[in-house]
């Protein structure tokens, strides 16, 4: 068998080298991917873990808010009653 042309040589090593680019800027594009993915999640666990926990404290300043309201209204039933006249 004949050796091949020099041309087909050259644009071999070219088809080559733009497959491995290619493959090459697939593999960078996932792994960009992957941690954008992750850098993304572990925000948001962040942030969720931050929305909960000023959640307990607003449920706790209500509650402290929510006993203050009921001694004063109890405080005002006692004093809207009548004094027993005896």
């Amino acid at each position: 068998m004949p050796p091949l042309p020099r041309a087909t040589s050259i644009l071999d090593y070219a088809q080559r080298a733009i497959s491995t680019g290619l493959l090459g800027l697939t593999l960078y594009g996932v792994y960009g991917m992957v941690s954008v993915h992750e850098s993304t999640m572990k925000a948001g666990q962040e942030a969720l873990a931050r929305r909960q926990k000023e959640q307990e404290l607003m449920a706790a300043q209500i509650a402290v808010e929510d006993d203050k309201i009921l001694a004063r209204a109890e405080a005002a039933q006692v004093a809207s009653k009548p004094a027993n006249p005896e």
